[in-house]
């Protein structure tokens, strides 16, 4: 049987939560029964509070298995056709990101989809996607970015494919 990565971390009894501000995602996670984290200062444009959301995601991560965090404002900047302000907003996500890097820590980065700054439109581009795992091996990407994430180790990877190596490097697949 095939899974589906909401199906495969149910299967697995893993407990998940969503830290999001945007209202589809938000029912999303109910609708997965996902522990759902939300508050006013989390919104789903580029000026939400990234620091109160990975906050949020440190002390979800103390009773949770795996938390996904939603930040929308890449997107919004990318539809706005602003690249310099998605150039900026990715860094400050970045800079508030290294609050939870950890010996132990598992992180994955990606998206839903690929939006042009030029067009401000969806493109059928691959989504780059980024494995932080202390303890797996390491390849010779260097950088966030559709060009430099397609020379990784993960190559084009599925969101189950991408689950799963995310859970292999958590120890959950044994």
């Amino acid at each position: 049987m095939g899974y589906t990565p909401s199906t495969l971390i149910h299967h697995l009894g893993l407990e998940a939560g969503v830290i999001a501000g945007e209202s589809t995602v938000i029912g999303l996670g109910h609708l997965l029964n996902y522990q759902v984290i939300t508050s006013p200062e989390f919104t789903s444009s580029p000026n939400t509070n990234l620091q109160a959301k990975v906050a949020a995601a440190q002390s979800a991560l103390s009773e949770l298995d795996i938390v996904f965090l939603h930040i929308k404002g890449p997107d919004i900047c990318a539809h706005d056709k602003v690249p310099n302000d998605k150039k900026a907003l990715l860094e400050a996500i970045d800079d508030a990101l290294g609050a939870l890097a950890s010996d132990d820590l598992v992180i994955g980065i990606t998206g839903d989809h690929s939006t042009d700054c030029n067009t401000g439109r969806h493109v059928g581009d691959p989504v780059p996607s980024l494995l932080f795992a202390p303890v797996s091996r390491k390849d010779n990407c260097r950088h966030f970015g559709e060009a430099e994430c397609a020379t990784g180790g993960m190559g084009r990877i599925s969101a189950t494919g991408f689950l799963c190596a995310m859970l292999d490097s958590m120890g959950v697949l044994d």
